[in-house]
């Protein structure tokens, strides 16, 4: 069974407004689509309702692109958000849906190891080296920009969600509205 960090914080990422002539579960399908570009795509159905990260609710769409470094997520919610009073050369009515989108960044153990043992090396150093005070105070440098470094959230969720939204836009109006 798929298990999903629980301590994985997800926050705002966007929404897209935009028109098409599609059903909602075209526009819900062309949204997995191209969220599946990028890892692997459960639906809401799929998931436990027990092991959820915090924040997620509501949701329709989760991608999972973590790697061991990172856990990744992002989710997304389409909703209907009315007619637009306009109809297509078929004479389909034209509608206006909405895609908003969380995403939520977070360690793996690994990288928080690796974080921390890099931050150890040059205390380490200057203590073997007898390097005094001056190289225990570059030591401290180099430590917090590693520890700033570790706890900096990763900016590829947010880029990720931008190109999925800015894809998801140019893909339905230019597929679906004639």
């Amino acid at each position: 069974m798929f298990e999903l960090d629980r301590k994985t914080i997800m926050m705002d990422a966007g929404t897209a407004l935009f028109t098409s002539k599609g059903s909602f579960g075209t526009v819900l399908g062309q949204a997995r689509a191209e969220m599946g570009e990028y890892g692997k795509v459960y639906r809401k159905e799929e998931l436990p309702p027990d092991n959820l990260p915090i924040g997620i609710e509501p949701f329709d769409l989760l991608l999972d692109h973590s790697s061991a470094w990172r856990t990744r997520y992002i989710s997304c919610l389409v909703e209907d958000a009315g007619d637009t009073d306009v109809t297509s050369s078929e004479g389909e009515p034209i509608r206006r849906y909405a895609v908003s989108f969380k995403q939520g960044d977070r360690s793996t153990p690994f990288r928080n190891v690796c974080h921390l043992v890099a931050a150890l090396i040059p205390f380490i150093l200057s203590l073997v080296f007898s390097l005094g005070g001056w190289g225990i105070l570059f030591s401290a440098v180099i430590a917090v920009f590693i520890v700033y470094a570790w706890m900096v959230p990763g900016k590829r969720g947010v880029a990720v969600c931008n190109k999925i939204k800015v894809n998801l836009e140019k893909g339905i109006q230019t597929n679906l509205v004639p």
